[in-house]
């Protein structure tokens, strides 16, 4: 099997919290026999058109159900394996992996998950995911710890490092947290538009680390800028236009392939941001995809 890297075509949704910190190493070999399971599960091919994926935990702590939707292989690792460390590499894995989509309801005992705020992680559900991954896909993965290139985010203009970055309005990011016109976190990402309220650079690395791989950056991003403070973000590249959407006269503008996308988004972080991509040494944390296969549908 091939280790190349994967990319996810699409952002995943999560509601109703379950994806914090936690995840351990041995949890990415495959489900042991005394790990949690569901006691019923069904796991069926979505075959409708392509739309939002999602795993949602709201009824988890209620009822002990738990749904997915629409989701591929792909994106349900990258949710539920990468909870230490939402930069890591996926690499490997059937070329079906982040084409086919399926659909999950599970049920079992939510156990000390119903005692979790909301919007806090469902530790027992992240665990009876992954071993139904295990055991209806028979996942097996194993994680590696390799030197590689990465990209630095670093000031394009060292004598003025921060001025096209705009000090956020809003103070407090805690006590707006329940405002969603002043919730502090990234609104929106793309290759022509990035949106964002009461960020650090921190987060904006992190965020090009997961997200902007899909759209062609192909290592890790971290923050070594030296900048402090957090940020209201609206940047976008008008003049390059939409990468999807409708054309001259109704015709599509085709999908650009992924490293166009990604220079998009570099264009516009150096001329709207001030920021830049460098590429240097560095060291991460790679998951790879040793074994998948098709779930039988029930």
């Amino acid at each position: 099997m091939s280790c190349r890297p994967v990319f996810a075509a699409a952002v995943v949704i999560a509601i109703g919290g379950g994806f914090g910190a936690g995840a351990t190493r041995a949890s990415a070999q495959g489900a042991s026999a005394d790990q949690p399971r569901f006691d019923v599960a069904s796991v069926k091919p979505n075959t409708g058109e392509p739309g939002r994926a999602l795993i949602d935990g709201r009824a988890f702590r209620r009822s002990g159900r738990a749904t997915v939707t629409n989701m591929t292989l792909l994106q349900m690792i990258q949710v539920l394996f990468r909870e230490h460390d939402p930069a890591m590499l996926i690499e490997g894995g059937p070329a079906w992996l982040n084409v086919d989509r399926f659909d999950i309801v599970a049920e079992a005992d939510p156990g000390s998950d119903a005692a979790v705020p909301p919007g806090q992680p469902l530790p027992r559900m992240n665990a009876l995911l992954r071993a139904l991954l295990a055991d209806r896909f028979n996942l097996r993965t194993h994680i590696e710890h390799r030197q590689m290139q990465i990209y630095a985010l670093v000031p394009a203009d060292r004598a003025r490092p921060a001025a096209k970055l705009r000090p956020s309005k809003t103070i407090d990011c805690a006590s707006a947290q329940n405002d969603p016109e002043r919730r502090c976190g990234l609104r929106q990402i793309g290759p022509n538009r990035i949106v964002a309220m009461g960020i650090t650079l921190d987060d904006l690395a992190l965020t090009l680390s997961g997200i902007g791989r899909m759209i062609g950056l192909d290592r890790p991003v971290e923050n070594r800028t030296g900048i402090e403070g957090r940020f209201d973000v609206d940047a976008r590249n008008d003049t390059l236009g939409a990468a999807t959407g409708p054309g001259p006269a109704g015709q599509p503008i085709p999908i650009l392939a992924a490293p166009e996308q990604g220079a998009r988004l570099i264009t516009m972080l150096k001329e709207q941001l001030g920021l830049a991509l460098r590429s240097v040494p560095g060291e991460r944390d790679v998951l790879v995809i040793d074994h998948a296969e098709r779930p039988t549908p029930n």
